[in-house]
């Protein structure tokens, strides 16, 4: 069964995996949403996280990156 199937099988019956393995640092593409603080609040119960931040130029920049220093 593939690793996809497994995770699937085991979210249907309620019980939590990852897929991380024995991963103990994981780096992140974040922005400053909700989203990605749930991904990395999530990541971190398992691992060391290591968020990444692209600078793009857009207007709304450094309320993100305020954000991800909070």
């Amino acid at each position: 069964m593939s690793a996809v199937l497994k995770d699937q099988a085991a979210a249907a019956s309620g019980s939590r995996t990852t897929r991380l393995g024995a991963a103990t640092a994981v780096a992140v593409l974040t922005s400053g949403g909700l989203d990605s603080a749930v991904l990395v609040a999530d990541l971190a119960q398992n691992a060391d996280v290591f968020p990444l931040y692209v600078e793009f130029g857009l207007a709304w920049e450094a309320a993100e990156q305020k954000a991800l220093q909070t």
